[in-house]
């Protein structure tokens, strides 16, 4: 990084055609406990989930170094500290050279240590000096509300306290953040000097020098002072009407938190989960981000075995030495905290989101703020037929009863199905022995944990779909984890993923390229609330409605295919497989497969909006639709294969200028190339040209004949029985230029064997 004594010169200008450059922030949070520097790219449409590049932190303690050793005393910030400090930053600045980062784009922030510091203008000189970089200072008002700023960035929804824990301050507010709709207190967030160092120390001087009685009682007129402080602050916030009676209807308020103090607290919680079980049973808590973790207001409350588990607990993830021994000071505050708060606590949501996120959470335009983490998060893998996918899934839910009081669980919301729709079919080239699994883990170790602002239940609920989506069969050591993350849920959002899973499933297996033409679809799928059905008509649940076009001789068994995928739904609904067995939640299922003379040519949902964000990719739209482009090229390559091994004669394909051609001797019309991927197969006399939409993806995946020997033998699993390949490759679509029934010599088609239907996929 250098290697020498003086910083390597930036660059004069800019790199030419550089503009994502702009989009880069290098920021600095000097906190009062360590320093955290990170570069972060804001570049449109990830911008909203905050995409971190490099991160990394100084475990230099400000606070800590403004007080003797010996004496206690307060003292200016030490020559040794402040060079270490700059040689940090100025290694950062490499990092920020390296990436590109604008210099006028690399940012100080710097908070109480260093705003209360005896020194603090010389200090903020000599960095200047050495660096060229400004030192901003945060207020205390303001430095509450970019705090909180922070905690809004790493949740879609937050309604209830914000409290800050530093290492020299705390700062408290409200907030009610709605889909990138902030509302704080007017009056900006109160501060006191309640830091986790600040407190560790005062606590330390309080019982110096005096005997146990005498310490007990400066002990206790402190938590007097901290108990009528934090009363005080919530009369000053004026929180808002509809805020206190939501916390006086739910048993209490519900807590945000962030800042080291509490993130340490936090990660106390999570190695007791881990350690002990969840919930009071055997299945460790499953994920380890602090974000978005929630603990329950009898656990985050239990300050005494928190404390011994801090003294006595070998190792700890994620709480260093320091952090450990400041838990006696948090455990205080928290006490006082718990004493003071009106109408009490209901639960804890812990945040990673701080200053620094606060300050980049700050330059996002309302309406990227106003977009969903989870789904933007999962953009990147969406594919173009991923809104109609999520319309197929609505649409299998029932409307809300307003006569039996039947409804479908909120935490599914629209975001949830996007986000499932737009990763159904990341997992496709998997083998099924991985799939399952590697599905479960996506949300808490996999490509899906970095996701900057999701709440662990989502990730649960999005994990438990996907393995659903995937069959949902798992190898006996991953059991554990699945029931690890189901208890994370209510007994009803897990019966929910596993019925809405199954669909995906039956989804995926009609359109296993995930390419639908909404003009022509192969189905349409609806639900009601139903009763009386069943062999005994005594069974009430669900009954899902499976439309497809009829045809006179089904030779293709669509019907017959669809009738095994419906079963396996049904089976979501048996009592034996109820969430805690027959006497648990759940709901049977029935289902009804209807032929009608013509679907309808639009598959929008009322109950499904938009993808919001859908109409913010366009700057990488090769991304987004790799997924059904590598299955199109699949189906391409494997075409000679497949239809020879059932008896059809084809002409070789291969790549041509970055058009695929299928020679025959076929008297069809060539397809012009419109932008949208073309059936490998023409009128049932010969072939056709095609033109895939993004053909040079397929130079772009790379794929060797090893992976498409690996995507060929994924394609006959998933087309299944001989027939049923044939109209999923044909998109169910008429062929203008095929004899009429009746008419002309058809090309005999080999027909399944009796009884051996098989499931696609």
């Amino acid at each position: 990084m250098g290697g020498g004594p003086e910083f390597p010169c930036p660059r004069e200008e800019e790199p030419a055609g550089k503009d994502d450059n702009k989009h880069l922030w290098g920021v600095v949070d000097m906190g009062s406990n360590g320093i955290r520097l990170s570069v972060t790219n804001l570049a449109p449409p990830t911008s909203r989930i905050l995409p971190t590049l490099v991160s990394y932190r100084l475990d230099v303690s400000l606070y800590s170094a403004q007080y003797d050793d010996e004496t206690g005393e307060r003292i200016p910030i030490p020559q040794d500290v402040i060079d270490t400090i700059i040689g940090g930053l100025l290694r950062f600045r490499v990092i920020c050279n390296d990436l590109n980062v604008p210099k006028k784009q690399i940012r100080i922030i710097a908070t109480e240590a260093t705003r209360t510091a005896v020194n603090s203008e010389e200090y903020r000189k000599a960095i200047k000096n050495a660096t060229g970089l400004t030192v901003e200072m945060l207020g205390k008002e303001e430095e509450g509300y970019v705090g909180a700023l922070g905690v809004a960035s790493g949740f879609s929804n937050v309604s209830g306290i914000v409290m800050d824990l530093g290492g020299g301050s705390t700062q408290i507010t409200w907030m009610v953040s709605r889909e990138g709709n902030v509302r704080v207190s007017p009056k900006g967030s109160v501060s006191f000097p309640y830091g986790a160092a600040a407190l560790t120390k005062r606590l330390g001087d309080l019982k110096k020098g005096k005997s146990s009685e005498e310490g007990d009682k400066a002990v206790a007129k402190l938590r007097d002072e901290m108990e009528d402080n934090f009363a005080s602050a919530y009369e000053q916030l004026e929180i808002p009407e509809d805020l206190m009676e939501q916390a006086k209807a739910e048993g209490g308020f519900r807590l945000y938190l962030s800042g080291g103090g509490f993130r340490g607290w936090g990660y106390l919680l999570l190695y007791m989960n881990q350690i002990k079980g969840n919930q009071g049973n055997h299945h460790p808590y499953p994920i380890s981000l602090i974000n978005g973790y929630t603990a329950s207001k009898k656990k985050f409350e239990d300050v005494e075995t928190l404390k011994k588990v801090a003294r006595e607990a070998e190792d700890i993830f994620r709480v260093s030495d320091r952090r450990r021994g400041q838990v006696p000071a948090v455990a205080f505050l928290v006490n006082a905290l718990s004493k003071s708060t009106p109408h009490g606590i209901k639960e804890a949501h812990f945040c990673q989101g701080g200053v620094r996120e606060g300050v980049m959470f700050r330059e996002l335009s309302q309406e990227i703020k106003d977009h969903d983490p989870l789904e933007v998060g999962t953009l990147r893998y969406a594919h173009e037929s991923t809104n109609a996918m999520s319309d197929l899934i609505f649409n299998a839910i029932p409307k809300d009863s307003t006569k039996g009081g039947r409804k479908f669980p909120d935490s599914f919301n629209r975001h949830v199905v996007h986000a499932f729709t737009n990763v159904m079919y990341v997992h496709v080239p998997m083998n099924k022995e991985a799939a399952s699994t590697a599905a479960l883990y996506t949300t808490s170790t996999g490509f899906m944990s970095g996701i900057h602002g999701v709440s662990h239940a989502d990730r649960a609920l999005l994990a438990l779909m996907l393995e659903a989506r995937y069959e949902g069969e798992l190898p006996p050591r991953e059991v554990d984890f699945k029931r690890a993350l189901e208890n994370i849920l209510t007994p009803e959002e897990v019966w929910w993923s596993r019925y809405l899973g199954e669909v995906g499933q039956l989804i995926g297996a009609i359109y296993p390229a995930g390419i639908i033409d909404e003009k022509n679809p192969r189905l349409k799928i609806d639900a009601e609330w139903a009763s009386g059905f069943g062999k005994k008509h005594h069974k009430e649940g669900l009954r899902l409605i499976i439309s497809i076009t009829e045809v006179k001789k089904d030779k293709m068994m669509m019907k017959d295919t669809l009738e095994e995928l419906a079963r396996e739904i049904r089976k979501v609904g048996k009592k034996k497989n109820w969430v805690g067995g027959r006497n648990g939640w759940g709901m049977a299922i029935d289902y009804k497969i209807k032929e009608v003379n013509n679907l309808p040519g639009s598959l929008s949902s009322p109950t499904s909006k938009t993808n919001p964000t859908k109409t913010h990719h366009n700057e990488d739209k090769s991304t987004f639709n790799l997924f059904p482009t590598i299955a199109n090229y699949c189906v391409s390559i494997a075409s000679p294969r497949l239809f020879s091994k059932f008896g059809i004669k084809t002409t070789t394909t291969k790549m041509a200028q970055g058009t695929i051609k299928a020679s025959s001797k076929s008297t069809a019309p060539t397809a012009k190339s419109s932008g949208r991927r073309q059936n490998v197969l023409g009128p049932k006399k010969g072939a056709r040209t095609i033109a895939p939409r993004k053909a040079n993806l397929v130079r772009n995946a790379k794929m060797t004949k090893k992976h498409s020997a690996g995507l060929i033998s994924m394609t006959e699993r998933t087309l299944g029985s001989k027939a049923g390949h044939l109209e999923l490759l044909k998109g169910g679509k008429k062929n203008k230029d095929a004899p009429k029934e009746g008419k002309g010599k058809e090309k005999d088609v080999p027909e399944a064997k009796k009884g051996g239907t098989k499931k696609f996929g």
